[in-house]
């Protein structure tokens, strides 16, 4: 991209996967400071604090406005001050080091535009980054005072097109920042060719001449076939009780085959490794069960999940208005699949007064409901059975919640014995 008649363009490379990367004499003076998951001050220059306003995040700081901004992002940086003895001061500061990387973040931003009569340079704006981010090798356009300059950063990932991120800018200093050599060039190029392949896109790699060859280069004709990441993960891993390692998409995906608990164990997720579609497991916890938390209906013993992992289920007391209900968001499902909504449930041993059928009822986003009975008297006990509730085909028109329920209040019959383990939404087989 050109700088214009006011200024020069610049590229230059960050490799973000050394743990410390060195950045003296490429960043301009008072960097923002931004930490991982909530609202920071810029820098020690501005010191913002929260007004309290609802709707927008608006914070001052002597009089002038700061914006607040949760994105999401693959990977940035946490700029910090170099260790010197030296006292920071205009001529000194301009040395500065990465700390770690990030993803979730919220930013802050000054309203104003920095002034020549600063202490420090504020080389700190926003600017938008929208339908180039599909480029692995994104530019990121930056302002100073008196030149347009570029900071190009590789990504390990690619991002939603239609999303808009902000950032705040981080300047170059045209003087040490290194030039791309012609080989460099080359390089990029070939690589920008490769990651612009549309998922599950074959790609033939065939040797450059202008390319070294190396025992470790790709063989003629060899086929590199990429897996698409799973339907809206990112929006979905917000809610992850564990870290994500987005370090690699292979990491990615390992933990998404493996499953993933969300909302502190209310959920589950995961993803079929043989169709790439998504997955979930509403545990009990999730659900909303009448009188579930009056000890004399219910009671909520522990099951081992696996060998690290217990969750609680609900066990039926005595009850005679059983009334189990639940939601859940289907644009999280893949589009154009067929779900099944299924109860886990299990008839205890001691189980009495289901001579009555369970009722069942699926209820779409459109108003549209499937309903059945089921006899849990012809059901074997002491063992989890599956109860299914409807099916559907997830589709981008049918946005909105859908909502389950398993009840019998009609019958006048108490109930006992009745565990229920969770609700499974899955591609239906």
């Amino acid at each position: 991209m050109d700088g214009g008649d006011e200024g020069s363009s610049l590229s230059a490379t960050v490799d973000l996967s050394a743990a410390v990367v060195e950045l003296t004499g490429k960043v301009h003076q008072l960097p923002c400071c931004i930490k991982y998951d909530g609202p920071t001050s810029v820098s020690h220059y501005f010191k913002p604090k929260l007004t309290g306003r609802n709707g927008g995040g608006w914070a001052k700081s002597g009089g002038s406005i700061l914006q607040r901004k949760e994105i999401t992002w693959h990977h940035c940086f946490i700029l910090g001050k170099k260790s010197s003895d030296k006292k920071i001061n205009t001529e000194n500061s301009n040395c500065w080091e990465t700390n770690a990387t990030f993803q979730n973040v919220t930013v802050w931003n000054h309203d104003a535009m920095p002034s020549k009569d600063d202490a420090f340079l504020r080389a700190f704006h926003w600017f938008t980054v929208s339908k180039t981010i599909l480029k692995k090798h994104t530019r990121l356009i930056n302002y100073t005072l008196q030149h347009i300059k570029m900071l190009k950063l590789s990504f390990a990932q690619e991002s939603d097109s239609d999303s808009f991120f902000y950032i705040m800018g981080a300047g170059l200093s045209q003087d040490n920042a290194p030039q791309p050599n012609e080989e460099e060039s080359r390089n990029d190029t070939s690589q920008s060719r490769k990651n612009d392949a549309k998922p599950n896109q074959t790609i033939t790699q065939v040797p450059s001449p202008h390319t070294r060859s190396s025992k470790n280069d790709a063989k003629p004709n060899q086929t590199i076939t990429q897996v698409p990441l799973p339907h809206n993960n990112e929006d979905i891993l917000k809610h992850a009780d564990s870290p994500i390692d987005r370090s690699s998409t292979k990491k990615l995906l390992e933990q998404l085959y493996s499953g993933v608990f969300l909302n502190g164990k209310r959920k589950k997720y995961w993803v079929e490794k043989e169709s790439n579609r998504n997955c979930f497991i509403l545990f009990a916890r999730d659900l909303l069960i009448t009188w579930a938390e009056d000890n004399r209906f219910w009671h909520w013993p522990l099951l081992n999940e696996s060998s690290d992992e217990s969750l609680a289920v609900a066990e039926l007391l005595n009850v005679c208005w059983l009334e189990v209900h639940g939601r859940f968001e289907i644009a999280h499902l893949s589009p154009g699949t067929l779900y099944e909504v299924v109860f886990v449930v299990q008839l205890k041993d001691s189980a009495y007064g289901w001579e009555v059928p369970v009722n069942l009822r699926l209820t779409l986003p459109d108003g549209s409901r499937q309903e059945q009975k089921q006899n849990l008297m012809a059901k074997p006990r002491g063992q989890w059975i599956e109860i299914p509730a409807g099916e559907f085909k997830a589709s981008t028109d049918k946005a909105g919640e859908m909502e389950f329920s398993l009840y019998e209040y009609e019958g006048g019959k108490w109930k006992r014995g009745l565990l229920i383990k969770e609700v499974s939404i899955r591609p239906k087989a």
